[in-house]
């Protein structure tokens, strides 16, 4: 089959009738299905070109009519082609069916989103150290300062957000690369309004408190969010439980945030400090951007290690997880590429 990507996630458990074809690529199989668009896995169609796999996301027919959300698809597509990064998924290509439906064709990489991740080490007795979990976020952390920092061909700042950092949309391969992903909630301010006016955008549970109070957000935003996801997986528990009744929006607008140490003991004082930073209420107070916290996680990665925690590091904590998972995959996506071989031939 030739080497496989960065990254997958299971097949849908029951797929709908498949389309044939998208452009020149042959669907493989039916990743899943989200909020604005069916995500399928597919191999060019032309037998000369390197047998890779790629993920093609279809903007899903009941939102053909949709201006908005066609317009936020294009966007997103139009945006993944501009990543430059090794911690982004960048567009391939785009294009439209003869439905006039778009679509996007975006890189595959093999491997595990962090929400499955944890589901896994729990099954299975593991316990995965606050090392791991600083190196995955300051990776992740790295694409999204490039995300934030893109600029247009004339040198003006895209302004862009994720606007949906969460454990969803960082995904660990067995190699330990890390992967930020899912920029279709983005906001891109220099171009378009990615939603409609007073509509919020992203897991209410990962929003900064400036979010969640007055909708107003910056790149400091994404910082909160992703402080929320390294707090969650050193804690081993949801941050809005530790308000105990309290909703997720009121707690983590109002509520005082706890130090991860108060839930988490082992964790050292620098890496509690990092946390402490980026879930600042204040958006003044916090790191100033993605890269400053990185950085800060890097250094306390340096100190506990006398070396940098690496992708190797990760690599084997991922593989040892999902190893069976991982052959049970690629056996079966020989045999879907055995069946839709049939249709990878030649436009004549």
């Amino acid at each position: 089959m030739g080497e496989l990507g960065k990254f997958h996630r299971p097949f849908a458990e029951r797929e709908p009738p498949l389309p044939s074809m998208l452009g020149s690529y042959a669907v493989v199989a039916m990743l899943g299905r989200g909020g604005m668009a069916d995500v399928y896995l597919g191999v060019p169609r032309d037998p000369s070109q390197a047998p890779r796999l790629y993920v093609l996301k279809l903007l899903r027919a009941d939102l053909a009519n949709d201006p908005v959300a066609r317009a936020t698809f294009v966007a997103e597509g139009r945006l993944a082609a501009r990543f430059g990064h090794p911690n982004l998924v960048s567009a391939i290509d785009v294009g439209t069916t003869d439905a006039n439906l778009p679509f996007l064709v975006l890189e595959y990489r093999e491997g595990h989103d962090l929400r499955q991740i944890v589901r896994a080490a729990r099954a299975a007795n593991a316990t995965l150290d606050g090392e791991l979990w600083a190196f995955v976020i300051a990776a992740a952390l790295g694409g999204l300062h490039h995300a934030h920092e893109i600029r247009d061909y004339g040198g003006f700042s895209l302004g862009v957000l994720h606007r949906d950092v969460s454990p969803d949309n960082i995904v660990v391969g067995y190699e330990g690369h890390v992967s930020l992903i899912d920029f279709g909630v983005a906001r891109i301010s220099a171009h378009i309004s990615q939603s409609a006016s007073g509509i919020m955008k992203g897991k209410i549970g990962y929003m900064a408190p400036e979010y969640i109070d007055d909708g107003e957000v910056d790149r400091r935003s994404d910082v909160f969010s992703m402080g929320v996801v390294l707090w969650e997986l050193l804690a081993g528990q949801k941050l809005s439980a530790a308000g105990g009744s309290s909703s997720a929006p009121y707690f983590l607008s109002s509520k005082p945030i706890p130090r991860v140490s108060a839930v988490a003991p082992k964790v050292s004082p620098a890496l509690d400090a990092v946390v402490a930073s980026a879930l600042e209420r204040n958006p003044d107070h916090r790191f100033p951007t993605a890269r400053a916290m990185r950085d800060a996680l890097l250094d306390v990665l340096q100190a506990t290690h006398g070396r940098r925690y690496g992708e190797a590091d990760a690599g084997r904590a991922i593989t040892t997880l999902f190893s069976e998972a991982r052959s049970t995959m690629h056996r079966a996506i020989e045999r879907r590429i055995a069946d839709v071989r049939p249709r990878i031939a030649p436009r004549r």
